[in-house]
C-alpha cells in the first residue's frame, strides 16, 4: 500500500498517542517483535494498514485502545483502499434504462452461495436471473445480491456484485474463493502461497493455501441498490 490512507485506524492511533504522550517506540518495543519499527513508522505515515489481528491487538494494547474496535477500523480502512480501485456503477437504480442493451446473468443471494455454486466454481442453473447493464464481463459471469452488512460501508444490503469467472484477482480485491471444504466471499488479499479472505463487521479471517484453492472469481462491478428519496 503506497498510497497514503488517513482513516479511522490511523486517526485512532494518533489520538491515543497524543492523549497518553506516546512515541513510536512505545508501540513497537513492548510488542516483542510482533510490531517492527519499520511497520510502526509506515502505519504512522499512513502507508500501511496491517491485516494480522495479532499485530493490531499488540498496537491496541500499547496505546490503550480497544483491540476489537481497532481491528474493525483497520478492516474498514483497508476496504476503502481496495474499493477505491473498483469500478462502481454510477446509476443507483438496478437494471437499465430504455435503449440500453442488457445482459442476463445468474443471480445468487450472498447467503446462498454454497447452495448455488459448485466446488468446481460452476453456477447452478436453478439460480435466479439478474438483468444487468454491465458489458465487460464474460459469458460465465454471475451476480451476488448482498443480504448483510459484512462488507459495509462499501457494499450494502441490496447491492449487486457482478462476478466474472474469467477475471484474475489482483493483490487487493473482492471475490469468491472455493476450496474442497467451503466457499468464501469477501475482501481478498493475495500473497505468494496463500489468500486471505476477510469481512469487516465481524472481522472473520480465513487463510487459504493456494494449493488447496479450486477457483477464484473476481468482483468486476458493483451496482448500488435503489435508495428511497427522503423528503
Amino acid at each position: 500500500m503506497n498510497k497514503k490512507i488517513r482513516g479511522l485506524f490511523l486517526s485512532t492511533i494518533e489520538n491515543y498517542m497524543a492523549e497518553n504522550d506516546l512515541r513510536p517506540a512505545d508501540i513497537y518495543k513492548p510488542s516483542k517483535g510482533k510490531v517492527t519499527q519499520t511497520l510502526t513508522h509506515r502505519i504512522l505515515a499512513g502507508t500501511a494498514i496491517p491485516d494480522n489481528p495479532e499485530i493490531i491487538d499488540a498496537i491496541a494494547i500499547a496505546i490503550g485502545a480497544d483491540p476489537k474496535l481497532l481491528r474493525r477500523y483497520a478492516a474498514m480502512d483497508r476496504c476503502s483502499s481496495i474499493c477505491s480501485s473498483l469500478k462502481v456503477d454510477k446509476n443507483e437504480v438496478l437494471g437499465t434504462s430504455m435503449g440500453t442493451k442488457t445482459y442476463k446473468v445468474p443471480l445468487i443471494k450472498q447467503d446462498k452461495i454454497r447452495k448455488y455454486i459448485s466446488k468446481e466454481g460452476y453456477v447452478n442453473k436453478d439460480a435466479g436471473i439478474f438483468i444487468t447493464p454491465v458489458v465487460d464481463c464474460g459469458p460465465q459471469a454471475y451476480a451476488i445480491k448482498i443480504v448483510n452488512d459484512d462488507l459495509y460501508p462499501k457494499v450494502e444490503r441490496g447491492d449487486i456484485c457482478i462476478v466474472d469467472v474469467g477475471e484474475e484477482v489482483d493483490r487487493f480485491d473482492f471475490g469468491v474463493i472455493g476450496t474442497k471444504k467451503d466457499i468464501f466471499f469477501g475482501m481478498i488479499r493475495v500473497y505468494d502461497s496463500f489468500y486471505v479472505v476477510e469481512t469487516i463487521q465481524h472481522f472473520t479471517t480465513h487463510n487459504i493455501e493456494k494449493e488447496n484453492t479450486l477457483f477464484v472469481h473476481r468482483v468486476v462491478d458493483i451496482i448500488r441498490r435503489k435508495k428511497l428519496k427522503t423528503k
